[in-house]
């Protein structure tokens, strides 16, 4: 998890990265997020995606750093899914339960 290099990546592979502003600033904000967030646990009652979403896009706004409109849609539908997911079983850990799909190359239930 390097946030530092996320946030890199986001100014270079935004629409018009010339247009950003407080760089350097941006992507240590961006590390200090991922840092945040790495601490916590990924269960749905223990962690809000929307909030960290948010405070990303706060962070796109304040900087300039332009999103990819398919980007964005993915966001919305990242907080829709948050909502129905936290609904349905907010112990569940998204993250566990992707890294073990991952790993393992199996789905989980």
């Amino acid at each position: 998890f390097d946030g530092y290099r996320a946030g890199e990546l986001m100014i270079e592979r935004s629409k018009t990265p010339e247009t950003a502003i407080n760089t350097e600033l941006f992507k240590y904000k961006v590390e200090k997020l991922v840092d945040q967030v790495r601490k916590r646990t990924f269960t749905l009652g223990s962690i809000s995606i929307g909030d960290i979403l948010e405070q990303m896009l706060s962070m796109v706004r304040l900087h300039h750093v332009r999103m990819e409109g398919d980007f964005v849609t993915v966001i919305v539908a990242i907080l829709l899914l948050e909502g129905i997911g936290r609904q349905l079983d907010p112990d569940l850990d998204l993250f566990a339960r992707c890294v073990f799909a991952w790993y393992f190359g199996v789905p989980t239930v």
